[in-house]
């Protein structure tokens, strides 16, 4: 099941502050954007509970603020993680889509989390 397309518009034209400096990260959204499909189990719902959770799993993260249109949301930057590992955290932390940033711009991947819970 590809993303919804309201979801996919608007993360397409996502920016992130700060601008991450150099190299690969995945950024997590603390809220998804509106058309994000409805989910049986909710994930962290704040920033202090998502860096709680990324703290436990002695990931390197820093705090971003992501927004597009109307929309914004706190959000973390984690380095250091294969592509494997980011999906798997973003469905873990229940999030529809990880972005993946790199000096080329961000690329939204899907994490394979449906409205059916997973």
């Amino acid at each position: 099941m590809p993303l919804p397309t309201p979801l996919l518009t608007v993360y397409a034209g996502v920016s992130i502050a700060p601008a991450p400096s150099s190299g690969e990260g995945w950024v997590l959204a603390v809220h998804e954007p509106p058309g994000a499909p409805p989910k049986k189990k909710a994930g962290p719902t704040s920033q202090e509970e998502l860096t709680r959770r990324l703290d436990q799993a002695s990931l390197d993260w820093v705090p971003v603020t992501l927004s597009s249109g109307d929309w914004a949301s706190q959000g973390v930057l984690v380095r250091g993680i294969a592509r494997a590992r980011a999906l798997r955290l973003g469905h873990k932390l229940r999030r529809h889509a990880v972005l993946r940033v790199t000096s080329d711009g961000v690329q939204v991947l899907y994490t394979g989390l449906n409205e059916r819970g997973g």
